[in-house]
């Protein structure tokens, strides 16, 4: 059997209202995936375990944007949505064969230039591809967020956000 690395990626965003379908965006077609409605919060563990995980849909398919912009990647990427009355929750599962190539240079917060792999989610608050409130977070743990208005990135917006990662070696 293959060894898999899969960094699992639990963020809860505090600051967004729920009910809304989350897009996905990207040089391909539009993705949209459904957020499925819990009734209890997930916990913040960077394991995806939980039942409610696996009822809902993953979005999947998805294309590069760095280093090759709108090439397949080469590893298959979950990510499933949920919500609640408080908060949005998004889990991803990544999948590598070589874990020893994860990328996890440590930073602060906000440090946009590390060598480090990173999931970013990019929400359009208007549906209208110019607003954009965007949360990464690296395999290392390093949050960073940025909210765009107009195309003006705000590099100094912090949101209040958890997130919490793991990298195991499960196959996957």
């Amino acid at each position: 059997m293959e060894m898999a690395r899969r960094i699992t990626i639990w963020t809860i965003f505090l600051v967004m209202a729920t009910g809304m379908p989350a897009i996905l965006y990207g040089q391909r077609p539009k993705k949209q995936v459904e957020a499925f409605r819990i009734e209890k919060a997930p916990s913040i563990n960077g394991i995806l375990d939980e039942a409610e995980w696996q009822m809902a849909a993953p979005a999947g398919d998805f294309y590069q944007y760095n280093p090759y912009n709108g090439a397949a990647p080469h590893f298959r990427t979950e990510v499933r949505f949920l919500y609640d009355n408080k908060a949005l929750y998004i889990g991803a599962m990544m999948y590598d064969d070589a874990p020893d190539s994860i990328l996890t240079q440590m930073g602060f917060r906000d440090s946009h230039n590390l060598n480090a792999d990173i999931l970013n989610i990019d929400i359009s608050t208007y549906n209208d591809g110019l607003n954009v409130v965007s949360f990464g977070v690296t395999a290392s743990g390093v949050q960073i967020d940025v909210k765009v208005t107009n195309g003006d990135g705000d590099r100094n917006w912090n949101a209040v956000w958890q997130s919490k990662t793991k990298v195991t070696t499960a196959g996957g």
